[in-house]
């Protein structure tokens, strides 16, 4: 589950997800002591404890394990966050040289977007390698210098400038030009991203169990929900002991207690430090997750404000491409987006 979205989600939804999960597992705590404290007092339960087992397996477990897996990946995510304040510390202000903003993007959601296209662009106008110019509508890019060029944007550029040294998208052959060169260049990435075993290979497989765990927390909501306005009705018989009273076994509390202590430690889990590199370095999941996160909180709406750049130069060479691959940051991309026509 640490890598199907929810660790990348932006603040709000985390804080979303944050209050369902503790509303969620307040019911969980709620449901439990009414449980134990009727067995304890020798007063029986509301339900036969058949009835009791069967709902608790087969809709309250699920549920409130949803619930519980959340709140481990927000801990994991306070912890990435953390963890990576460390490491990007002032003195040392840059990213790893290792990952490219397409890479990090890659590593996020494993499929093409475009986001990644335009952080690839913007990274090369930066680090000088292409110029940008603004013809109303339209952009001109011109190359300018192969240094420090990989071949996967040496592949990329070529393709790009097949007809010259200016790329213009006034031209109405460059709309499919450029999403054929981006394809190009997103399969080259990913594929060698596969073969370092940085990437799983079925990418179709990762895109449906991210769906999977959304329906999930979706379903979750819609749950919470109809108990939130259930416990406020006058009729309300969430919070209330029903009768007639059915005779207890000790399997029922225990079975309580239980999954309290799962849960409890499915969550709680979350909290153990996790470090930012691994064998492969820092060009892995755990050190994208961090540095979507840091960026979020550090320069979200702070690399450009009234129209004027508010970040240094090298704050923008460093950080403003990770930005626009994590969709933090839209304004480049919606203008490449309008000059090409794209959707």
């Amino acid at each position: 589950m640490n890598k199907t979205g929810l660790v990348y989600s932006s603040r709000l939804r985390s804080a979303l997800l944050c209050v369902t999960s503790l509303w969620i597992l307040a019911i969980l705590a709620i449901l439990a002591a009414e449980i134990v404290t009727c067995y304890l007092n020798g007063t029986g339960f509301d339900n036969g404890i058949k009835r009791t087992i069967t709902v608790d397996i087969s809709l309250f477990f699920p549920y409130f394990i949803v619930a519980a897996f959340i709140l481990r990946i927000l801990a994991l995510r306070l912890n990435l966050f953390h963890s990576l304040r460390k490491h990007v510390t002032t003195p040392e202000h840059q990213p790893p040289a290792v990952l490219s903003p397409i890479e990090a993007g890659l590593l996020v959601d494993n499929r093409f977007t475009f986001n990644e296209i335009a952080a690839t662009i913007k990274n090369l106008e930066l680090r000088g390698c292409i110029s940008i110019t603004q013809d109303g509508i339209n952009l001109n890019i011109q190359w300018l210098d192969t240094t420090g060029v990989n071949d996967d944007e040496l592949q990329f550029l070529s393709t790009l400038f097949k007809q010259g040294d200016v790329f213009s998208t006034a031209d109405p052959a460059s709309k499919a030009t450029f999403l054929a060169a981006s394809h190009t260049l997103v399969q080259r990435v990913r594929s060698r991203l596969v073969g370092e075993g940085r990437l799983s290979t079925n990418s179709r497989f990762y895109q449906l169990t991210g769906i999977f765990i959304n329906v999930l927390v979706v379903a979750a909501i819609i749950a919470q929900l109809h108990f939130t306005i259930d416990a406020f009705l006058p009729t309300s018989q969430t919070f209330n002991i029903g009768y007639p009273r059915y005779a207890m076994n000790a399997s029922e509390p225990i079975m309580e207690v239980c999954v309290v202590v799962l849960i409890s430690i499915i969550g709680l889990s979350g909290f153990r430090r996790t470090a930012l590199t691994d064998s492969r370095g820092l060009k892995n999941w755990h050190y994208v997750a961090g540095l979507k996160m840091y960026l979020e909180k550090t320069y979200k709406d702070r690399f450009y404000r009234d129209g004027q750049q508010m970040a240094t130069d090298s704050e923008m060479r460093a950080f403003y491409p990770y930005a626009i691959a994590f969709g933090i940051e839209r304004k480049f991309e919606n203008r490449l987006r309008r000059a090409l026509s794209v959707d």
